[in-house]
């Protein structure tokens, strides 16, 4: 069970240089953060995505694909979401951080993207800290 305020790292085990993303719950909303080494591609720094999505809403989503995940057009239809129906045992509240981690990862950031090279400095801002996660 995930704990209410606090972030998750669902990305890398070194997301500093390798990128990662980052969860949290707060009531019904999912907060989801993004990172990038830029180095990866040749560029310098660090690059931040952040996006919010509703767990209800996650949730109504998820029962749609359920119900015809063969369907195009749907918003889990370019995404794997297909794996999660053979997890019987997985519970609601895991479901909807693995549910936000694929919409960040697929639709991105909801906000302005943030550059920087001090890649704990930019997560400070959300409250991440490399002893929190």
């Amino acid at each position: 069970m995930f704990k209410q305020n606090k972030w998750y790292n669902f990305g890398d085990v070194n997301p500093r240089e390798y990128g990662g993303v980052f969860i949290k719950r707060v009531g019904d909303e999912m907060e989801a953060v993004s990172t990038d080494n830029l180095t990866e591609v040749g560029g310098v720094g660090y690059q931040v995505n952040r996006r919010s999505d509703y767990a209800s809403d996650l949730l109504l989503i998820w029962e749609k694909f359920k119900k015809n995940p063969d369907e195009r057009g749907g918003v889990a239809s370019c995404m794997d979401w297909k794996r999660y129906l053979k997890m019987d045992n997985m519970d609601w509240d895991t479901l909807v951080f693995h549910l936000a981690v694929d919409m960040i990862g697929y639709y991105g950031g909801s906000c302005e993207t943030e550059y920087g090279t001090n890649y704990w400095e930019m997560l400070g801002y959300d409250g991440i800290t490399y002893r929190n996660t």
